[in-house]
C-alpha cells in the first residue's frame, strides 16, 4: 500500500466545494482576531505587569471554564497561594485578599465615584430590586427598607422567629424518638424560607408543615446556577446575542416566580399595617413619585429578600452543624454554655442568646471556614481608575475580594484550615493576635452590605441554641469531604444526615 501523502488543494477542488470559501472567510478572521486579543492581553494590556497564570492573563475562557464548573473558589485559593495577595485571574480581572481592599473597593470614599456592580444593572419592567439597583436607586430603597430591619423591628419579630424554631425542634424530636437520621441541609432551608416568607408576605412556604420543599426552592437553585453563566457571557463578544437566548429559555421560570411573588405582595398589602413584619414597616413609604419605593420595586425587592435572606442563613447553619459534629470538644463547650445559661428550652430568647460569647464565636468561625457567599462580589473601577491596596488600577477593571480564599489564607489567619472558635473570643490566645480580622466581612462592606445581617444572626443563634439545648447529635456517616462542594455564588450543598438524641 502506498504511503499516505498530503496533496495540495487545487483551484478545481475549491471550485467543486464552494463551502470552502465560506469556511475560510469565517475561520481565518476569527483565528487572527483571537490571536490578536491574546497578544494584546499578554503584552499590551494595562494589567500586563500584574502576576497571574499565563492562560488567565491571555484569555477570559480560563476564568469562564472554572466558573461554569463551580470551582472559582478553589482556583482563587490556588492562585493566591502561588502568586500572592493580588492576582490577575482573568485578562481584565484582579482578585485581592488584603484587608484594606474592602475599604478601597466596596466602601464610599470622599471625592471618588463608587465602584459599580458588574452585574444586575438591567431593570425588570422598568424597575430595580434593591440588589440590582444602581447607586442612587439603591440608596433610596435602602433608606425605606432600613425601618424593617431596625433593632426595634427585630425584637417585635421574635415571636414569629420562635414559632418556626419551635416547629423545627418538634420535627427533630420526632426523628429522634424514631431513631432516624434527618437531612439538616434540607430542614434548615425549610426553616429559613418559611421565616422569610412569613416576614415578607405573612404567608410561609409551608416547608416545615408539609416536610417538603416548596417549588420556589428549586427555582432559586436554578437561578443561582445560572448566575455564573450569565456573568461569564457578559464578558464575551456578541454577548447580547447569547444572553437573549438564555433569557428566553429561563423566562418561563422567572416569570412564574415573579408572578407568584407579585400575587403574594398584593395579598399582603390588602391586609394593611399592624403586623410585625417587613411590610408593616415599608407600607408608609410606598409611593410612586420617586421619593419612596414604588409597587414594582417592592415586588422585585421582596423576591430579592427571599433569595438573599434564606439560602445564605441555611448554608451557614448547615456548615456550623457539620463542624460541630467534626469537633466534639467545640460542641461540648457550646453545650456547656447554652445548657448552663437557660433553665429550660422555653426560656431561650433573642436577648439571652445575644449574651453567649462562645455561640457567637462558633458562628463567626463557621462564616470564616464556610462563608455562604464563597466567591467575590465583583465591582468595576471607575473610568478614571482608582488606588487599591496601594496600587493604581486602571478604569473599567473588574475587582473583588473572594470570601473563601481571603478567609482560608495563611497570610490572614493562624491555622486557617482548623475550626477554632476561640480565635473570636475577647480573651483569646496570643497565637491568634496576628489574625487579620479586618479581612473578615462575610456580609460584605460599605453602602451595599447585607441589610439583614442582624436578622441572620438572630435566626442562627436561636436555631443553634435550641438544638444544642434539647439534643445530643452526631453525623450519621463521617464525611471529611462534605465541604468539598461546587460553588455557584453559594455552595451547592450535599445532604447532611444527623442523628439526634433527646437530652436526659
Amino acid at each position: 500500500m502506498a504511503p499516505f501523502q498530503l496533496l495540495p488543494i487545487t483551484r478545481q477542488d475549491m471550485a467543486a466545494h464552494p463551502s470552502f470559501y465560506v469556511a475560510s472567510a469565517i475561520v481565518a478572521p476569527l483565528c487572527l482576531y483571537t490571536l490578536a486579543i491574546i497578544a494584546y492581553n499578554i503584552f499590551f494590556h494595562p494589567l500586563r505587569h500584574c502576576p497571574g497564570p499565563l492562560l488567565g492573563r491571555a484569555t477570559i475562557w480560563y476564568w469562564i471554564y472554572f466558573s461554569l464548573r463551580g470551582e472559582t473558589h478553589r482556583l482563587t485559593e490556588f492562585l493566591h497561594a502561588e502568586y500572592g495577595d493580588i492576582v490577575r485571574v482573568s485578562p481584565n480581572r484582579l482578585s485581592f485578599i488584603v484587608e484594606t481592599a474592602w475599604k478601597d473597593i466596596y466602601m464610599h470614599k470622599q471625592g471618588r465615584p463608587q465602584f459599580q456592580k458588574v452585574a444586575g444593572q438591567r431593570p425588570s419592567h422598568g424597575a430595580y430590586s434593591i440588589m440590582t439597583a444602581p447607586d442612587d436607586a439603591h440608596a433610596r430603597q435602602r433608606k425605606m427598607l432600613s425601618h424593617a430591619f431596625s433593632s426595634k423591628a427585630l425584637m417585635e419579630q421574635e415571636p414569629l422567629l420562635k414559632t418556626y424554631v419551635d416547629m423545627l425542634v418538634a420535627i427533630v424530636r420526632d426523628y429522634a424518638r424514631q431513631n432516624r437520621a434527618i437531612d439538616m441541609v434540607a430542614y434548615f432551608e425549610y426553616t429559613t424560607f418559611d421565616i422569610i416568607g412569613d416576614l415578607c408576605f405573612h404567608e410561609s412556604f409551608h416547608n416545615l408543615e408539609e416536610r417538603r420543599a416548596h417549588a420556589w426552592l428549586g427555582l432559586l437553585r436554578y437561578s443561582f446556577k445560572a448566575g455564573p453563566l450569565l456573568l461569564a457571557l457578559q464578558n464575551l463578544p456578541f454577548s447580547e446575542t447569547f444572553l437573549r437566548g438564555i433569557r428566553r429559555r429561563a423566562a418561563p421560570k422567572r416569570v412564574q416566580m415573579v408572578q407568584q411573588g407579585r400575587d403574594r405582595v398584593t395579598k399582603r398589602l390588602a391586609e394593611g399595617e399592624g403586623r410585625p413584619d417587613f411590610m408593616t414597616r415599608i407600607l408608609p413609604h410606598l409611593r410612586e413619585d420617586g421619593t419612596g419605593i414604588s409597587r414594582a420595586e417592592l415586588d422585585l425587592t421582596m423576591l430579592a429578600l427571599v433569595v438573599a435572606g434564606a439560602e445564605t442563613t441555611a448554608t451557614t447553619l448547615s456548615g456550623c452543624l457539620y463542624h460541630l459534629t467534626q469537633n466534639p470538644h467545640v460542641l461540648k463547650k457550646l453545650q456547656d454554655e447554652v445548657r448552663t445559661t437557660f433553665p429550660g428550652c422555653e426560656s431561650i430568647n433573642m436577648l439571652g442568646v445575644s449574651r453567649l460569647p462562645y455561640l457567637l464565636a462558633v458562628i463567626e468561625e463557621t462564616l470564616r471556614v464556610y462563608p455562604p457567599i464563597a466567591i467575590d462580589l465583583p465591582r468595576r473601577t471607575p473610568p478614571e481608575g482608582a488606588a487599591i491596596c496601594g496600587q493604581w488600577v486602571p478604569g473599567g477593571v473588574v475587582v473583588g475580594v473572594p470570601h473563601y480564599t481571603a478567609y482560608s489564607s495563611p497570610h490572614n489567619f493562624t491555622k486557617p484550615d482548623a475550626f477554632l472558635p476561640e480565635r473570636w473570643l475577647q480573651n483569646r490566645d496570643e497565637k491568634f493576635e496576628n489574625d487579620k480580622r479586618d479581612v473578615f466581612e462575610p456580609f460584605s462592606a460599605g453602602p451595599r452590605n447585607c441589610l439583614g445581617k442582624n436578622l441572620a444572626y438572630a435566626e442562627m443563634k436561636l436555631v443553634l441554641a435550641s438544638l444544642v439545648y434539647n439534643f445530643d447529635f452526631e453525623i450519621v456517616e463521617r464525611d471529611d469531604n462534605w465541604e468539598d462542594q461546587k460553588v455557584y455564588t453559594i455552595f451547592d450543598k450535599k445532604p447532611l444526615g444527623i442523628l439526634f438524641k433527646e437530652r436526659d
